[in-house]
């Protein structure tokens, strides 16, 4: 997660090609976390849920028949999209504690427009000695879209990578109809790939998953990494207070993130804090723990 994050909710983002499977993921994820006893609420980019004026944005953007849509016009109708949802739905949710789960985020948008459309070109892309896409400065694509989120930005983003072929074999089995974004060509997502990698390997919070595996496979691997996350997170908080002197009252209450009532309590209490997180985080199953390195997150 990231540090000193603002509000006690938490904002995770799903990001991927089309035909990953971000949506089976997302409603898996979803049913684990209510169980584990969080509140939570889903939201979608382009649009929003419970954010009318985001969803009629959306219906602009993906409209097969706006086929004379200018990037520009594209990229900043996202952004106005963000600019509606963020602080009437996602910055209130996080505000009253609530896991936030988004079906895309902005780093879509540096994806699909910055790269995809080339909006980045005239600023910042360029080949490295390996023949791979990077920047130097990112422009006003950058600016406008930090403008519109107000830097309320998720904390974990999973990446479900899968290659161009996979994403074509996917679509002509489930034979579903194609918006404006998803009729784009080969060049067009090669292009969104490798700044999804790019991003991937240069942002701590932005996981890489092999979106080719099964189903359960790419399951069992988020939830691992989201429960290592959370607790990692939960405990740096915990840390934080063993001056004062405090601890979760309860395992409840340690599961309800950003709603958690604190009593005075003796240093040795943080081992059993720690307890109660690793049982509140333990799951059953057959896929072995994910190891993930957390020690460049506090």
């Amino acid at each position: 997660m990231s540090k000193n994050r603002p509000y006690p909710g938490y904002y995770i983002a799903f990001e991927a090609i089309d035909c990953a499977g971000k949506t089976t993921q997302i409603e898996r994820v979803k049913h684990w976390l209510d169980c584990e006893g969080f509140s939570t609420f889903f939201t979608r980019e382009p649009g929003g849920t419970d954010s009318p004026i985001a969803e009629q944005i959306r219906q602009i953007i993906l409209n097969p028949e706006n086929k004379d849509m200018t990037p520009k016009t594209e990229a900043l109708l996202f952004a106005a999209s963000r600019a509606q949802a963020i602080p009437t739905t996602i910055r209130p949710h996080l505000e009253a504690g609530d896991v936030v789960i988004s079906d895309r985020s902005v780093y879509s948008s540096y994806a699909y427009q910055g790269c995809g459309r080339e909006l980045f070109a005239p600023f910042t892309l360029a080949k490295d000695t390996n023949g791979n896409l990077t920047r130097k400065m990112l422009g006003p694509m950058f600016s406008f879209n930090r403008w519109a989120t107000e830097e309320c930005l998720p904390d974990c983003i999973f990446y479900l990578r899968i290659p161009y072929e996979v994403m074509l074999e996917r679509k002509a089995a489930r034979g579903i109809p194609t918006d404006r974004i998803e009729a784009e060509q080969h060049d067009f997502y090669e292009k969104v790939i490798a700044e999804y990698d790019r991003m991937a390997r240069s942002r701590a919070n932005f996981v890489a998953i092999d979106g080719t595996k099964d189903v359960d496979t790419v399951y069992y691997t988020i939830i691992n990494i989201l429960r290592k996350f959370m607790m990692a997170d939960e405990v740096g908080k915990y840390k934080k207070l063993v001056e004062p002197k405090k601890i979760y009252r309860n395992q409840l209450d340690y599961l309800k993130m950003g709603k958690t009532k604190w009593l005075d309590a003796s240093v040795e209490d943080f081992e059993e804090a720690q307890k109660i997180a690793q049982q509140s985080y333990r799951y059953d199953g057959n896929i072995d723990d994910v190891d993930v390195d957390l020690s460049d997150l506090f």
